[in-house]
């Protein structure tokens, strides 16, 4: 997971990302990135490759568990996250 937001919406998880230049995302708490929906096609090196994270690979999947196991209003999450700044 990039951030502990995603960490929390699973139905967000991006199916395939990079991380940006800037890299740490204080809002979400967690890597600062970029999603897309497949591998852009002009990136064919491996090298190129290796900087998108793609769940599509096996043994990459971005199911997981559902953590938690009910669903958290937005609010809450927003919370429970600035929360898990202060420690």
């Amino acid at each position: 997971m990039p951030t502990l937001w995603h960490l929390l919406t699973p139905e967000a998880r991006p199916a395939v990302w990079t991380r940006t230049e800037t890299g740490y995302d204080q809002k979400r708490v967690g890597l600062e990135i970029t999603a897309y929906e497949s591998v852009p096609p002009e990136v064919v090196r491996g090298d190129e490759r290796r900087r998108y994270y793609d769940t599509n690979l096996v043994g990459l999947g971005k199911a997981g568990h559902i953590y938690p196991p009910f669903k958290l209003p937005e609010e809450e999450k927003t919370a429970l996250i600035e929360y898990l700044k202060t420690l």
